[in-house]
């Protein structure tokens, strides 16, 4: 995956987020992702 992909995934990701109020599992899912990488 290039880096386009991942910050439109992670744009995306945000956006549907906003709309959620438990929003830290997902984000630290992802966060945990970008780290592992």
């Amino acid at each position: 995956m290039d880096l386009s992909g991942l910050f439109f995934y992670h744009f995306i990701t945000l956006i549907r987020l906003r709309k959620n109020l438990c929003n830290f599992v997902p984000l630290n899912l992802y966060n945990s992702f970008l780290i592992k990488n």
